[in-house]
C-alpha cells in the first residue's frame, strides 16, 4: 500500500483564486425526495415518514461548498413545494440555483423509498424516478456558456444518464443536455465522471453502449468502483478475475492489482485521472474502507503518479447513502486546489478518505489506541473525536509514550544524545523519532507525554480520568552500559512500576 504522503492543512489552504469568480465546481442531474421510515418500522408497515433529499451530484455541490470552493447545482424540477425544497436547501448550503429549469408544478419529482437495515436483514430501496422532472432536463433549457463561466470541473454521475433508458424515452435528453454543456465549457475546464451503475436504470448492455462513447469522448476523471467495472465491462483487478469480483470474492488487494485496472481504465477511455473506491461491506453496519487514485503519465515519459489510502480502515455505518459521493467531493477537492497532479490526487484521496470515514456520534462503548496518538500532529482533536464517538458512560483506553521515564532520560538523552556525542549530529526530536524502526527515508513524528499532560488533555476533552499507570521497566529500557546492565539484579522489583 502507498505509506509514504506529504500532510495537507486544508483548513488553511489559500482559496484566494476563486474569490470574485462564478462557481469553479459545477454539475447536473437528479435529486429526489427521499423517504425513511421515521420509527424503525418496514416501509409498508410505518405510518411516520422522514423527508430529505437524496442525489449524488448535489451531496458533491453541497460538500465542495462546504468545503470553500464556489459550487453549482443544474437540475429540472417541478414548481411546486419539493422543487422549492430543492432549492432552498441548496441555498442554504451555498450552492448556486440560478440555472434550475422549472418545469410544471404537475411534474413528479424522482422520489426514493429507503429502509434502513440491521444486521441480518439489509437495507431496501425503491426507486420512483420514471417520467421524472429531471430525466426531461434536455439540450436547449440551460444557458451553459453562463453556468460554466467560471467552471474548473464540471461532473456529471453515470445514474443520470441511465434515467432516460429507466423511463422507455426514444431520446436520451440528459445526454443530450451534456453534450451540449461539454462543449460550452471553458478552455482548461475538466470533466469529471462518477460511474455509479445502477442496475434499477437499466442493464450492463444498455450502460455499455451509452457510457463508453461518452466517456473515451468527453470525461478526464472518471470515479468508479472495481465492481462496477467487472459488472458492465468484465475487466479484472490484476490477479483478481471479475468473476471473483463479482462473486464477493475479492481477498487482499495488492497495489500492482490496484495499478493494473486503473492503467487500463486511463488506456482505454483515455483519461487523465482515475479514482477508485474499494468497500468491504463485513456486515450491513461494519464495513472496511479504502480508495486509491492513478494520473496519465506526462508526455515525457514519467511514471504515472499513483497513491493509495494507508490502510483499509474500519468504519461502522448507521446509514451508508452517499459515503461515496463524499469521498467524490475530497477528491474533487484535491484536484480543485494542488496545481501538481501527483500532489492532487494524493490530497484528494487524503482527503476523501477523512470526509467518508466520519463515525456517527455516540456509536461505541469502548475505544482502544495502543500505540498511535502520539504519532498525531495534534493529539487534542483526537481525543475530542474518541470522545464524541463514544456512548455515554463509554471507555477509552489509550497507550502512550511516557515523557518522565529512565529510557527517554537517562537513555536516549543521557547516554545516546550527551555521553555518545550524538548532540553534535541530530537534534533530540530527530533522535526521539529514531527510536520507531522504519525503511523511510522520513522520520516519523513522535512525541511523549507526562502523567500530567495526560491528564490535562483528557480532563480538557471532556473525559474523567478512573486510572492512569506507566508500564513496569525492564532491562531493555536501560543503556547499552556494562555498569547500568550490572546495577539491574540490584534493583528492588517493586521501585520498578
Amino acid at each position: 500500500m502507498a505509506t509514504s504522503s506529504t500532510a495537507f492543512d486544508i483548513v488553511n489552504d489559500d482559496l484566494s483564486t476563486f474569490d470574485g469568480r462564478g462557481a469553479a465546481f459545477v454539475t447536473f442531474g437528479e435529486t429526489m425526495v427521499r423517504d425513511t421510515p421515521a420509527d424503525d418500522e418496514r416501509l409498508e408497515r410505518t405510518r411516520r415518514v422522514s423527508v430529505s433529499l437524496a442525489g449524488s451530484e448535489f451531496t458533491l455541490a453541497v460538500m465542495l461548498a462546504r468545503l470553500g470552493v464556489p459550487a453549482a447545482y443544474v437540475t429540472r424540477v417541478p414548481d411546486n413545494p419539493y422543487g422549492w425544497m430543492l432549492r432552498n436547501v441548496a441555498r442554504e448550503q451555498g450552492v448556486g440555483t440560478d440555472h434550475f429549469v422549472w418545469a410544471d408544478k404537475t411534474e413528479p419529482i424522482g422520489r426514493f423509498l429507503y429502509e434502513l437495515g440491521r444486521t441480518p436483514r439489509r437495507g431496501v430501496g425503491w426507486y420512483q424516478r420514471k417520467f421524472s422532472a429531471a430525466s426531461k432536463l434536455g439540450a436547449g433549457m440551460v444557458d451553459w456558456p453562463a453556468a460554466l463561466a467560471d467552471a474548473r470541473l464540471f461532473h456529471a454521475s453515470g445514474i443520470t444518464f441511465g434515467l432516460s433508458t429507466h423511463s422507455g424515452y426514444e431520446r436520451n435528453y440528459p445526454l443530450e443536455a451534456f453534450q451540449e454543456a461539454v462543449q460550452a465549457r471553458p478552455s482548461g475546464c475538466l470533466v469529471g465522471l462518477d460511474f455509479n451503475y445502477r442496475g434499477t436504470l437499466w442493464s450492463p448492455a444498455q450502460c455499455e453502449r451509452v457510457m463508453t462513447p461518452l466517456i473515451t469522448d468527453h470525461v478526464d476523471v472518471l470515479i468508479t468502483t472495481i465492481e462496477d467495472m467487472a459488472r458492465v465491462y468484465g475487466m479484472d483487478c490484476g490477479r483478481v478475475a471479475a468473476e471473483e469480483i463479482m462473486r464477493g470474492d475479492i481477498g487482499q488487494l495488492d497495489d500492482e492489482d490496484v495499478r493494473a485496472l486503473m492503467h487500463q481504465l486511463i488506456e482505454r477511455f483515455r483519461l487523465q485521472v482515475v479514482g477508485v473506491t474499494i468497500r468491504y461491506p463485513d456486515t450491513h453496519e461494519q464495513h472496511r474502507w479504502e480508495s486509491a487514485a492513478m494520473a496519465r503519465p506526462a508526455p515525457e515519459g514519467d511514471a504515472a503518479a499513483f497513491f493509495r489510502s494507508a490502510a483499509v480502515r474500519p468504519i461502522v455505518l448507521k446509514d451508508r447513502l452517499g459515503g461515496g459521493d463524499t469521498w467524490n467531493g475530497g477528491f474533487y477537492y484535491g484536484l480543485l486546489t494542488e496545481s501538481d497532479r501527483a500532489m492532487a490526487i494524493q490530497k484528494g484521496v487524503l482527503v476523501g478518505d477523512a470526509e467518508s470515514l466520519t463515525f456517527v456520534s455516540a456509536c461505541f462503548e469502548v475505544v482502544y489506541s495502543m500505540g498511535v496518538l502520539h504519532h498525531t500532529p495534534d493529539i487534542a482533536k483526537s481525543f475530542r473525536e474518541t470522545h464524541r464517538v463514544l456512548k455515554r458512560g463509554g471507555e477509552f483506553w489509550v497507550i502512550l509514550y511516557h515523557k518522565h521515564s529512565v529510557f527517554h532520560w537517562i537513555t536516549l538523552w543521557l547516554a545516546d544524545h550527551i555521553l555518545r556525542l550524538g548532540v553534535l549530529k541530530r537534534s533530540f526530536r530527530e533522535r526521539l523519532a529514531m527510536i520507531e524502526h522504519t525503511s523511510s527515508d522520513e522520520l516519523p513524528l513522535v512525541n511523549v507525554y507526562s502523567r500530567g499532560d495526560v491528564k490535562r488533555l483528557l480532563h480538557n476533552t471532556g473525559f474523567s480520568v478512573e486510572s492512569l499507570w506507566v508500564r513496569k521497566l525492564v532491562k531493555e529500557d536501560l543503556p547499552g552500559l556494562p555498569l547500568v546492565r550490572g546495577l539491574w539484579p540490584l534493583i528492588p522489583q517493586g521501585w520498578l512500576d
